[in-house]
């Protein structure tokens, strides 16, 4: 093979593979990247056997053929290049790289003994903004289990309803929803969240919109010379809806700066007890109080103005509530609760198809 490519063409597409290849394979042909030039397209492809991402890139095709080399060395060495025109060739197992004034040659393997990965049948296809869609996914992934014993609640579940795709995410303790309007189509796929975190990184700034294709055992999501595809949890999602509350007795309407500021300072005492901190609503004073105490460090008590309906203080996960509120798009949020052992509330008041909940540590 043979091709002719600017560096910034290449450099792009290889740092996005590059950022799944895991080096602790057993297998070491997954440390490298497939490199693949046809009459029609120059192709860049990489896998973890659960992710597998495939970059098409503009350039000069001279010759066919594949050949696959150690992702990061080939990363690593195309970066440090001045932006000028590259010329890549293989001869038998080696990769020759050419510039005007750098020569470099890599030990490659052959492309025979790279996994062969499925193409996704055309099953249900969702068309959707990709600006909109990288943003919701940030807004719930994080709230996804790391604990593989429940291997459901690791991932992240979409489905359509009612002209909605709900994005959501679990691990238990915390729960995160959000809405994508006017799809008028019907699917549903449960995703590994570490693969919606490799999916997030990979969708570009400039992308504009996203494919999603649902086969019964793995998605392709493609979007302009992307091709990432991973395969799909196979476990039923737990009934999730009845667990958000539909009425509050208690609420707090609140800055959102000042609220994180306060959970960030309770949290520096709360790091020795389980991060536990106490959030008390005072509608006399129309104040928010959080308070955290641990022997052997000391207590903190801050407060901050709120639009406070009801009374009540209930305890929480400190890090849970901090990354729920910087997960929030608008500058105001309403905190919401019922008793110490119900789960709370939070809303961006400008983005109502965002909710997450929280449930209280018990104290």
């Amino acid at each position: 093979m043979k091709f002719q490519v600017t560096q910034e063409n290449l450099i792009k597409p290889l740092t996005a593979i590059a950022r799944i290849i895991n080096t602790n394979n057993t297998l070491p042909i997954l440390n490298n990247i497939l490199i693949k030039v046809t009459k029609t397209n120059v192709s860049l492809l990489g896998t973890n056997l659960e992710v597998s991402i495939t970059k098409f890139i503009r350039a000069k095709i001279i010759e066919e053929g594949s050949l696959t080399v150690p992702a990061v060395l080939f990363t690593n060495f195309i970066s440090n290049l001045p932006n000028n025109v590259i010329t890549v060739e293989s001869i038998k197992n080696q990769l020759k790289i050419n510039t005007e004034n750098n020569n470099g040659i890599i030990n490659g393997i052959s492309d025979e003994e790279f996994p062969i990965i499925p193409e996704t049948k055309k099953g249900t296809v969702l068309k959707i903004n990709a600006q909109e869609f990288k943003q919701k996914l940030q807004q719930v992934v994080f709230a996804a289990s790391n604990n593989e014993s429940r291997p459901v609640l690791t991932g992240v579940f979409l489905f359509v309803k009612d002209l909605k795709l709900y994005l959501v995410s679990t691990d238990g303790s915390r729960l995160s929803e959000n809405i994508i309007n006017n799809i008028n189509k019907e699917g549903s796929l449960l995703v590994p969240s570490s693969a919606i975190n490799n999916l997030i990184k990979t969708i570009a700034d400039e992308d504009e919109e996203i494919s999603i294709i649902i086969d019964n055992q793995q998605v392709c999501f493609e979007f302009n010379d992307t091709k990432f595809i991973c395969r799909l949890l196979e476990d039923k999602y737990p009934q999730y809806q009845n667990l958000i509350p539909k009425s509050f007795t208690s609420k707090a309407r609140v800055n959102k700066v000042e609220f994180i500021n306060m959970v960030k300072i309770a949290n520096l005492f709360a790091k020795e007890s389980a991060r536990s901190i106490t959030i008390e609503l005072d509608p006399q004073n129309q104040e928010i109080k959080i308070n955290s105490l641990t022997s052997q460090i000391g207590e903190n008590t801050s407060k901050a103005k709120a639009e406070i309906k009801g009374s009540g203080q209930i305890t929480l996960n400190s890090k849970f509530l901090m990354e729920a509120l910087n997960s929030i798009q608008g500058t105001v949020v309403d905190f919401c609760f019922n008793s110490k052992t119900e789960p709370i509330l939070i809303k961006d008041t400008t983005d109502r198809d965002y909710t997450h909940i929280i449930m209280p540590l018990k104290v």
